[in-house]
């Protein structure tokens, strides 16, 4: 299984699971090492309730000097966020997987709405390349 398709199926399930449980989820990560292995990220910034983009920062931060220190390979984000897909003139909720490697960059968006029980039902994925955040110039 590719780098890619290991942080996102880590990634997707987790916040499957979060939207179940909670009905939402902060900002988590996770990272393929440089010998391969997925491991898990969290931040915390110390307060209770901390603005996603604190909690987005610190991940940033700590896979940069990973990647300058040549300790991971791939790093993937997941955010809870609003986003208009293709097609439609509405925003809805979406699941947001931002992922890059030394050789790309790209977010997956998976919209979503939560039915009764608290299940999150996905519609149609779709994807963009952004600019790198980790992997970028001296870092990779």
């Amino acid at each position: 299984m590719s780098d890619r398709d290991q942080l996102i199926e880590y990634l997707l399930g987790f916040a499957k699971l979060m939207l179940k449980d909670s009905g939402e989820f902060h900002p988590f990560g996770a990272k393929i090492t440089s010998a391969g292995d997925l491991v898990a990220v969290g931040a915390d910034s110390g307060e209770e309730h901390p603005p996603a983009q604190d909690l987005i920062d610190l991940l940033l931060g700590a896979f940069r000097s990973e990647a300058g220190l040549g300790e991971v390979r791939a790093i993937g984000l997941g955010l809870d966020t609003r986003v208009v897909p293709p097609g439609t003139n509405e925003k809805t909720d979406a699941v947001c997987l931002r992922l890059e490697d030394s050789k790309e960059a790209m977010e997956l968006f998976y919209p979503y709405v939560l039915i009764d029980d608290g299940l999150p039902v996905f519609g149609e994925m779709f994807a963009q390349r952004m600019e790198p955040s980790v992997f970028g110039k001296g870092t990779g």
